[in-house]
């Protein structure tokens, strides 16, 4: 039971001494588009109220850009999601397999391939 609570503890750690500089990057990247973007949308908002608010979008739209491209940046070294990717990589080539091979027994039993 004591080790199910330090694992994700020690995962997160070990994430963060790896990835630091491009999460470093980021967030600060993040920080940047932001804060341009909520002096815009206050210049724009002097002119017209509602076209402020819709500026505001576009700051939330940045901030969650940043935390999307940190979980890709996080993904190589995420053990469960890579396992689990390369499993549905498998699953979805056998599926697409299965359905060429059907497609084909199909046609060949209509005349349709030669």
């Amino acid at each position: 039971m004591f080790a199910d609570i330090i694992r994700p503890i020690t995962l997160s750690f070990s994430l963060l001494r790896r990835f630091w500089p491009q999460l470093i990057a980021l967030v600060l990247a993040g920080v940047l588009v932001g804060d341009l973007l909520m002096q815009l949308a206050a210049k724009v908002a002097l002119a017209n109220h509602f076209a402020g608010l819709a500026m505001l979008t576009l700051v939330a739209l940045a901030q969650l850009v940043v935390t999307v491209a940190m979980f890709h940046v996080l993904r190589p070294g995420l053990p469960h999601v890579l396992a689990a990717q390369r499993s549905a990589d498998k699953a979805a080539t056998t599926e697409a397999q299965a359905v060429k091979s059907r497609v084909l027994w199909t046609g060949a039993a209509r005349g349709w391939c030669g």
